[in-house]
């Protein structure tokens, strides 16, 4: 068989294969379909997980940085206070309102609860961080955004009892804010009393508040302050001893007797503020006498 006889057979058979192809495809198209469509998912779910993995792994970077953020900004606030900078905006009011966004984004029910729970520690600090006095409306409008997403996140913990736990003592902190003590005080007490609170802090927590929230209803009485009292003017004279000092001080001493005797006596010196001391004993009036009377029977026996 020569080469194109070879090749005419062949160019049949191509011939006769594309005569064929309508008819294969009209009796197995649903089989090509199928096959098509599993390989084009092989190929592209992994891809579509892949993608959706990534954007839930950037949701919660993006909610991690934003709940890092609340503690930055409250360390701000803080500094710019200490050195006199009061006209610093906190930034604590767009970190809660890009936590909500957050929380309506998040794909897991307890992310969206923790973004809703720290949505309402931001509100709140933001009153607390401000420089200035904060207006009354002011505190009730925030408080209520806060309550409202202690409350969202609480419907969406269940089953998680930390979470659940945060969003109740937020509740309750949110209740001290606006004055309503009893509210508060029956929030920490369920808090206490429920059993699946056990081994977390949550208990410890609203117990202290419970006795803040006591000292906090005594009333206490205010007293004028005493007037100071005026300090005593101390004068300080300084004492000098010595034989020199002292006789400066003492003066001369008194002429001798008449009679040229000195008398055998010690005299006492005078309280002239020296360290001398004086004598135990003074002369006696009789020895005195004896002596002016020896002293006369001299003169008379010279004379």
């Amino acid at each position: 068989m020569d080469s194109e006889h070879r090749h005419e057979l062949k160019t049949n058979e191509l011939a006769d294969w594309v005569a064929h192809v309508p008819d294969f495809l009209r009796r197995n198209w649903a089989q090509i379909i199928g096959a098509a469509l599993i390989i084009i998912g092989l190929l592209v779910v992994p891809i579509f997980k892949r993608a959706r993995h990534n954007a839930a792994l950037t949701r919660q970077a993006e909610t991690t940085q934003l709940i890092q953020k609340i503690s930055q900004e409250k360390g701000l606030a803080v500094r710019n206070q200490s050195t006199g900078i009061l006209e610093a905006q906190s930034q604590l009011l767009v970190v809660a309102s890009s936590l909500e966004s957050a929380a309506g984004k998040a794909g897991n029910p307890y992310s969206a609860a923790l973004a809703l729970i720290k949505r309402g520690e931001a509100l709140r600090a933001d009153l607390h961080y401000q420089a200035g006095s904060v207006e009354r409306s002011t505190v009730q409008a925030q408080i209520s955004q806060a309550t409202k997403a202690y409350e969202q996140a609480i419907e969406k913990a269940a089953g998680n009892n930390m979470l659940t736990g945060m969003a109740r003592m937020g509740l309750g902190l949110c209740a001290e804010e606006l004055g309503n003590l009893d509210e508060a005080g029956r929030i920490y007490h369920e808090i206490v009393s429920n059993a699946d609170f056990d081994g977390t802090i949550f208990p410890a927590q609203a117990q202290l508040r419970l006795e803040a929230m006591d000292d906090s209803r005594e009333k206490f009485v205010f007293v004028d302050a005493p007037e100071p009292e005026t300090p005593a003017v101390e004068i300080e004279i300084p004492i000098e001893t010595g034989d020199e000092t002292a006789g400066e001080i003492i003066g001369p001493l008194p002429p001798q007797s008449a009679g040229g005797e000195t008398d055998e006596a010690e005299t006492t010196p005078q309280d002239t503020g020296t360290s001398e001391s004086a004598p135990e004993t003074a002369p006696s009036a009789e020895a005195t006498s004896d002596k002016s009377r020896a002293a006369q029977a001299a003169e008379s026996e010279s004379d």
